[in-house]
């Protein structure tokens, strides 16, 4: 049996550090369900029942705001990820590649992507560097050697530093909007494959907002060594931090989207005046995971608008049907 390169070795413990993010993020969440519920009661309550306590006073109130907090859940979890983009520049050429890469991996020879500032906001977030003070009563062997990969692979510093350990971003479409949650970047968006999902990680906003996160609740919350970015973080089975820490005229939405008040099909220019929505008020998601095209890639939507104002946009949309059979709409 040939023995495993060096590089080849270096790739397989990357892409085991990129995924075990996320499952370490899940497991440090856990410690704060309760508390996560709590809050999240109390937002719905004060928005839909006039007192963020009612649900502590009387039943009645709290299976009313538990019925609207588990739809919630199962609306966010039920959404498609999307991913937004301008069509006339992505389909501009046909220089896809097979998988859909993050700036670090494709802009690595020439220095960090975005300066520095995305790094520093990508080492807040997931803490890829810091010292965790894993003390060995409470984290498993297995759970020490994830730490250190991470550190390894995910630090733009070290020497094994791998591109590919760093997340791909998307937005959460949960009012299922025409153009994504985040038509600022371009109408057209990509709708994932939801088997990313259970391996992914969200936060209530987009990270740039929010990095201050970074240096909370550690010490708050009783898992020494945790590797999140907060109390803020979330994950596919934790989602409650959602309900609980995303502004109110997102609550509102998402309220009005479980209740059946809000109209499907909508652009995201209209739901964003309806609700006073700023430009950045969309759940982001993290995804910890290779993308390759044909099989992450649920479908690709074109708005209309954008294909036509670059001749080859539609003939290049043809092209990438063809290559990876993905299913393609217009609107």
């Amino acid at each position: 049996m040939p023995k495993i390169g060096e590089e080849e070795r270096r790739l397989v413990e990357a892409r085991m550090a990129m995924q075990e993010v996320a499952a370490l993020t899940n497991k440090a969440v856990e410690t704060t369900q309760f508390r996560d519920k709590v809050l999240a009661r109390s937002r719905i309550g004060r928005l839909r029942h006039g007192d963020a306590d009612g649900w502590r006073k009387d039943r009645s109130v709290r299976r009313r705001v538990d019925a609207r907090l588990d739809a919630a859940v199962a609306r966010l979890r039920d959404a498609n990820l999307n991913i937004n983009f301008k069509a006339q520049e992505f389909f501009g050429d046909t220089k896809w590649g097979d998988k859909y890469t993050t700036k670090f991996e494709t802009m690595r020879p020439t220095g960090a992507p975005m300066g520095d500032t995305r790094n520093d906001v990508e080492m807040k977030m997931f803490r890829y560097a810091e010292k965790l003070g894993i003390k060995r009563k409470k984290a498993s062997k297995g759970e020490i050697c994830a730490y250190r990969r991470i550190e390894r692979y995910a630090d733009l510093t070290s020497d094994d530093f791998r591109g590919l350990v760093r997340p791909r971003y998307c937005s959460v479409n949960y009012p299922d909007l025409i153009d994504g949650m985040g038509a600022q970047w371009g109408r057209s968006h990509f709708v994932l494959a939801d088997w990313l999902k259970p391996n992914m990680t969200f936060i209530h906003t987009d990270s740039f907002d929010d990095v201050s996160s970074a240096r909370d609740v550690m010490a708050k919350c009783a898992n020494d060594g945790a590797h999140v970015q907060g109390t803020k973080m979330a994950t596919y089975h934790a989602m409650r931090r959602l309900v609980a820490n995303m502004s109110d005229p997102m609550l509102s939405l998402l309220i009005d989207v479980v209740d059946g008040k809000f109209t499907k099909g909508q652009t995201c220019a209209a739901a964003k005046t309806a609700y006073r929505l700023g430009s950045t008020s969309y759940v982001e998601g993290h995804v910890h995971a290779e993308m390759p095209f044909a099989s992450a890639f649920r479908k690709v939507r074109i708005c209309k608008a954008e294909a036509d104002a670059e001749k080859s946009v539609r003939k290049n949309v043809r092209k990438f049907l063809d290559k990876f059979d993905v299913e393609v709409e217009f609107f």
